[in-house]
């Protein structure tokens, strides 16, 4: 196994820095309806964002703080009859929720403090540790014991996946006083653990690929700036390798698959020199990555990124919390949502697309409050605001 060796001058932290303002000018469009689409969400309050004129749904509201799932992770059920997020709203205390789209029905689903868990890709199981033990609980709520985290692992690190197979679960450990950190594996059926490979960095975003279940990426966590960000593990070799090899002293962040061996990432320009280079939102696939070769998709201070299911679009976000829709065969970038904090409540919109490709779902603060809100595309990509190509 190797990485990249750079220098490196003061380390970046993610809060050092701050996106470039964006200003655009308010618009009046006629927005197109999808009627389909539309009409599942006609039960939510709905406005329309003064800059796009798209169709803005609230789908989880305030008071109480609540957050989508991580966008490397499953949030929905089959036909998006289930929406799964994390709030307070029960009990003061953050867990996680179930919202039932077709009525707004919302119920917890795991007690407060389970913070390592997933939902299974298909299936609409939740896998989740509690203590030393780990568990798997159907749609309907019954929970039944299928393993144990073993103690001389370590701490868990970077979280838990599902393979898309829903066969095994992934996770990074850390033992204390240990240079080496390792990702292994539990076999769901049996609960028997084994190694997959052990690496000289913290281990973060664990993601099983939805598309293929051989491959499984993760970071090295720094907390800002790592010398090699992206890690692919496969099956078929036990190997991890560099997804894709870093230079220029590029700050990659914010990875998540997007096919059997593509995936997304954002490059942040972190200084005067790095503005100069290219940043914004990439992709590349498991040989190009290996050449250091990406495909640029959108430049401008980009920080998080997904891709939808059809492979049609993009969407990238910015720390003035607009999400754009990039067409990945134009490499144009056009606003669909405008940037508000409200209550100085500076959430990230973590947004990601639905199953489905009709819409995004994405956290905002525009009302005061933590708040989940799911805008849909419009008919005609040419009917937002154009912001630029790459």
């Amino acid at each position: 196994m190797t990485h990249s060796s750079k220098k490196h001058g003061q380390p970046f932290t993610r809060r050092a820095f701050l996106a470039s303002t964006i200003t655009l000018p308010l618009v009046g469009l006629s927005y197109a309806k999808n009627q389909n689409a539309q009409s599942k969400w006609d039960k939510y309050e709905m406005y329309e964002d003064e800059k796009t004129g798209a169709k803005i749904y609230k789908m989880v509201v305030g008071p109480s703080s609540n957050s989508t799932i991580y966008q490397t992770h499953p949030m929905w059920g089959q036909s998006c009859e289930h929406y799964y997020f994390l709030s307070n709203r029960s009990n003061g205390k953050t867990q996680l929720h179930r919202l039932k789209t077709s009525t707004g029905e919302i119920i917890p689903i795991l007690e407060p403090g389970i913070g390592n868990f997933s939902l299974s890709w298909n299936t609409e199981r939740v896998y989740f540790f509690k203590g030393t033990k780990v568990f798997k609980q159907e749609p309907d709520g019954h929970q039944s014991e299928i393993g144990t985290y073993p103690e001389e692992y370590g701490t868990l690190i970077g979280g838990i996946g599902i393979s898309g197979d829903e066969k095994w679960i992934y996770c990074g450990t850390h033992k204390e006083g240990e240079e080496q950190n390792t990702l292994r594996r539990m076999r769901i059926s049996n609960g028997l653990w084994e190694e997959c490979v052990k690496v000289p960095f913290k281990i973060g975003h664990v993601q099983p690929n939805l598309w293929n279940s051989d491959l499984v990426m993760f970071c090295w966590e720094t907390g800002g700036n790592s010398p090699q960000r992206t890690w692919c593990w496969s099956e078929q070799s036990y190997q991890a390798k560099p997804f894709f090899v870093e230079h220029s002293e590029l700050w990659i962040t914010h990875e998540v698959w997007w096919g059997k061996e593509r995936a997304l990432f954002t490059i942040w320009p972190y200084d005067e020199q790095h503005k100069k280079l290219p940043h914004g939102v990439a992709e590349t696939d498991k040989e190009r990555g290996s050449k250091s070769i990406m495909n640029l998709l959108a430049q401008y201070p980009a920080w998080h990124t997904h891709g939808s299911h059809d492979f049609k679009w993009v969407l990238g976000d910015d720390f003035d919390r607009n999400i754009y829709l990039i067409s990945p065969e134009k490499k144009e970038r056009r606003l669909l949502v405008s940037g508000k904090i409200g209550n100085n409540l500076k959430v990230h919109p973590h947004a990601s697309f639905l199953p489905d490709s009709s819409g995004i779902v994405f956290n905002t603060s525009r009302f005061g409050y933590e708040e989940i809100h799911l805008v849909l595309l419009p008919e005609k990509f040419e009917s937002l605001p154009f912001i630029g190509l790459v």
